[in-house]
């Protein structure tokens, strides 16, 4: 694949760069080779349940290089949703820690309360 065609990229996660505990073959690699032509890149992810941290620590486990800030989450899309279109809205959170801290980063109210 010839990466510089590409000015940048959004990489899905599970199934792409790794399955389970186990990581793709040539994943490292390309990850590698992206770092080094310094083309840009997103890690994108349908897990709301863990932080942009959490995932990039997870990555890194496997040899792959990532910051959080190369980390956006489903529960980081849907906190802008919510407070795009409820912007002073209370907001009762089922589900876990990642959406919950991301509701409160776009500066939403989180309750306990029905």
């Amino acid at each position: 694949m010839n990466q510089k065609r590409y000015q940048g990229y959004l990489i899905d996660l599970d199934g792409t760069l790794y399955r389970g505990s186990e990581v793709i073959p040539g994943a490292v690699h390309f990850m590698k080779r992206l770092v080094e032509q310094n083309i840009p890149y997103l890690y994108l992810t349908n897990n709301s349940s863990r932080l942009p941290e959490q995932v990039a620590e997870h990555l890194r486990s496997f040899g792959l290089p990532a910051t959080p800030e190369q980390v956006y989450t489903s529960a980081m899309a849907t906190a802008q949703y919510v407070q795009k279109n409820h912007p002073r809205s209370r907001v009762l959170v089922v589900g876990e820690e990642g959406l919950r801290h991301a509701l409160t980063e776009v500066g939403m109210t989180v309750t306990d309360r029905e």
